[in-house]
């Protein structure tokens, strides 16, 4: 990584985890997509960030109290549940169908202020996502 992103993407870090909120690094560059997120998720675990699979750990690791936690969209554009999490960030408690194990309703409660979302996402996948996705973005920053 770049000293110049490594940078940016310290700064946004000490920002998101002073503030609070859900935050998206946006990889510009889709041939270079890959190692972008490599890094930048290199250098989020190196902040102590957990990093979560899918809504349902989301939901887990919110539940736990952990507060630097990040999430890499894999998909053509973002998880319509992730999404529902990062629209009830500021309220701080959502519930949703545990639809992978058909377990009912999910519900997690955390402290929006002191609990930092990465989201990580191309740019090609946020121009597929949902059109009012930057209304719940507290920050946001391109690598």
């Amino acid at each position: 990584m770049p000293v110049q992103t490594q940078e940016k993407t310290e700064q946004f870090l000490s920002t998101t985890i002073a503030l609070g909120g859900v935050g998206l690094l946006i990889a510009e560059n889709e041939r270079d997509r890959k190692a972008a997120f490599e890094k930048a998720r290199e250098q989020l675990l190196n902040n102590n960030y957990k990093e979560c699979s899918d809504y349902l750990e989301v939901m887990d690791v919110l539940t736990e109290g952990k507060d630097k936690i990040f999430y890499i969209e894999h998909d053509s554009k973002l998880d319509g549940l992730v999404l529902e999490i990062i629209a009830e960030f500021e309220a701080g408690m959502a519930s949703l169908a545990d639809r992978k194990h058909n377990t009912g309703l999910k519900t997690a409660t955390w402290t929006p202020t002191q609990t930092s979302f990465v989201i990580m996402m191309s740019r090609k996948q946020v121009e597929a996502s949902y059109p009012r996705l930057f209304e719940y973005i507290n920050f946001t920053k391109s690598l």
